[in-house]
């Protein structure tokens, strides 16, 4: 792991344009690098990256940093966003200070009090960590879905997830369920039962799983 926020920045902006966009090289331009910029020459150096011409392309070790730099660059996002409330207008300028205090070593407890998210305020996937894999609960998470709320348990809309089921966000908007409406769950079984406002509604586990809430203190 690299500890240099431009190295790291650089790293992200190389994930969006290969992983994201299926760029096999990614221009210098594109970087905001020179060909002579020392910090190409660091990168290189440390064998992140491999410099063509005008243009770049990562190794694996440089694949493997770039997905590490851009979970934590959303858990970060995730993190001001849905546990410190921090609007949209400060929202990145927040989460590019967070996201170099979120090391590997707290890592994977900011991804299990969020609810291992599986993506970021702007709806990009957050790439899985081994906590998300393994499911584990060391911490009580602060935002999880409203699927693993127990009956009575109260809390406010955070985020809602599309998941694979299209459709289910403009469902759900269509229900006036929305980011910051207060929910309590009522019941898990036959259906989910829960109540927003004075109105109840009922939904099957896949649309339960798309709501995700922040616990009330």
């Amino acid at each position: 792991m690299n500890d240099n926020p431009m190295v790291e920045e650089v790293l992200e902006t190389l994930w969006t344009a290969v992983e994201e966009e299926g760029m096999d090289l990614v221009s210098l331009e594109r970087l905001g690098l020179a060909p002579d910029h020392p910090l190409l020459t660091e990168m290189v150096a440390l064998g992140l990256l491999r410099h063509e011409d005008t243009s770049v392309r990562p190794t694996l070790e440089g694949r493997r940093e770039s997905r590490e730099a851009v979970r934590r660059h959303r858990l970060a996002e995730r993190l001001v966003s849905d546990v410190l409330n921090i609007g949209e207008s400060r929202m990145e300028d927040a989460a590019c200070a967070f996201e170099h205090l979120v090391r590997r070593d707290v890592e994977e407890s900011v991804c299990t009090l969020l609810g291992h998210p599986r993506s970021c305020p702007h709806g990009k996937t957050i790439p899985p960590g081994k906590c998300c894999e393994e499911g584990r609960t060391q911490a009580r998470s602060a935002v999880l879905p409203l699927s693993a709320m127990k009956d009575g348990e109260e809390g406010t809309v955070a985020y809602l997830h599309e998941g694979d089921g299209g459709g289910i966000l403009s469902k759900l908007m269509a229900l006036g369920v929305l980011p910051g409406c207060r929910v309590r769950l009522l019941q898990r079984f036959p259906s989910f039962l829960f109540r927003i406002g004075l109105s109840q509604m009922a939904v099957d586990r896949t649309i339960a799983e798309a709501i995700y809430v922040r616990r009330a203190a």
